[in-house]
């Protein structure tokens, strides 16, 4: 399959196969998972700064930004597979954004919940590795435009990350953020780049609603 039928695939795939679970609520919330780490000073800061890292992502989402290096400041490591990483991940979180502008899926509201699984210190290495899932409940711009009364909260649940942490200058910085929702998995499958996405992307053909209740989510 040639690379403009993939362009045009995703184009359409994302608005299906990115989908939460969406129903009527009034309100949005959720309990968490009982955590299996023993609360210490390094691992309170590290949920800090993951808690901070994805702060960032939502909220761009919520404006409409797109992600520069200088936004995630201080939480990313010095490392060159640091930068690597960003690199990598601010490309594919431009074609989010770009894709969630173009069809009218911003993110009015939102609300995410980090459930942190596991996280294991070395200390030798002055590394952390922390298992943790994400979840959220998002209402969007077109939610809100079909029922401006009650509009459909869209959820996504337990996408799985993997993140590593190098201890410098005597601060948590991530090192990389390891995660395979279906824009990862798609982009790494194809081999198209991000920035070939972002030039041939177009506003995705609306598929028939009912009663709005399909709606595309983003991963984060």
């Amino acid at each position: 399959m040639n690379r403009s039928k993939l362009l045009a695939l995703f184009a359409v795939s994302i608005f299906v196969i990115l989908l939460g679970d969406s129903t009527r609520v009034s309100s949005v919330g959720a309990s968490r998972n009982p955590e299996t780490v023993t609360p210490g000073a390094d691992e309170s800061e590290i949920r800090g700064v993951i808690q901070t890292y994805f702060e960032i992502r939502y909220h761009a989402f919520n404006t409409l930004t797109t992600l520069q290096q200088d936004d995630f400041g201080y939480l990313i490591s010095d490392l060159p597979e640091a930068n690597a990483f960003l690199d990598a991940e601010l490309g594919k979180l431009a074609v989010e954004v770009r894709h969630t502008e173009l069809n009218r899926l911003r993110f009015v509201e939102f609300e995410f919940f980090l459930d942190f699984k596991d996280i294991s210190i070395d200390d030798a290495a002055q590394t952390a590795t922390v298992s943790m899932s994400v979840r959220h409940d998002v209402i969007h711009e077109i939610s809100v435009e079909l029922d401006p009364v009650n509009p459909i909260v869209s959820h996504v649940y337990d996408i799985e990350h993997t993140i590593l942490l190098r201890h410098e200058q005597g601060q948590w910085k991530i090192v990389s953020d390891a995660y395979a929702d279906y824009l990862w998995r798609m982009l790494r499958q194809t081999g198209i780049s991000t920035d070939e996405m972002l030039r041939d992307m177009k506003v995705s053909p609306l598929p028939e609603l009912r009663s709005a209740s399909a709606q595309v989510d983003s991963g984060c």
